[in-house]
């Protein structure tokens, strides 16, 4: 399943329904959120540093099967923790990292990734979400802000906490699982020829 800011907006709104969390903004921060993030993701190439094996060959098609585990709780803690370095209170505020970080971690785990090797033919891979950038992911989340007219003392400091709170867990827990195809380079009488440790050419989350 490709990645959808409307259906990350909804997982994003339910779970804040669910918490009880409502009122005049709630709808235009499930939108402003996953428009960002998702924007974020789908827009910005080799955001995963992958490593792969395999048999030796000229150009291999990279293929995601799994990504994962995303866990919200550890997501929302994240972003929590931001908050209470940056003076942020109130009774509602974890529960408002919590639905969103539910949501968008349901929806990034169906994230499909596509990309290409050079000398890999056939193999499998894993990769990490390193290369994200987390002011990168705020300033999208501050124009998402501004767009949806989410404004307020404290509309960017909670920018800054998602910001915090999605890059940082992206980038230590979840692991993509990545497949490659491709044609084997000329058997030699030995056989095929493994090769280990080949990182992609280029990736996308797609």
């Amino acid at each position: 399943m490709a990645l959808v800011n409307t259906a990350a907006a909804a997982l994003i709104l339910a779970n804040e329904s669910s918490k009880s969390f409502t009122g005049k903004n709630d709808k235009d921060i499930a939108s402003a959120v996953s428009n960002a993030l998702v924007t974020y993701a789908l827009s910005t190439p080799n955001l995963i540093n992958f490593t792969c094996s395999g048999v030796v060959g000229p150009v291999g098609q990279v293929v995601s099967l799994v990504v994962g585990p995303i866990v919200p709780v550890a997501m929302a803690n994240l972003m929590y923790i931001k908050a209470l370095s940056l003076g942020l209170k109130g009774k509602n505020i974890l529960q408002l990292f919590q639905a969103i970080s539910t949501g968008v971690s349901t929806h990034f785990q169906t994230a499909q990734v596509s990309g290409t090797t050079a000398g890999l033919a056939v193999g499998t891979g894993t990769g990490k979400f390193l290369n994200l950038i987390e002011n990168n992911v705020y300033n999208l989340l501050k124009l998402n802000f501004l767009g949806k007219v989410i404004k307020g003392k404290n509309s960017g400091h909670i920018g800054q906490c998602i910001a915090f709170g999605f890059t940082n867990h992206m980038k230590q827990s979840p692991t993509v699982t990545v497949v490659v195809t491709g044609a084997i380079a000329p058997v030699s009488p030995a056989g095929p020829i493994a090769i280990t440790g080949i990182p992609t050419v280029f990736n996308k989350i797609v």
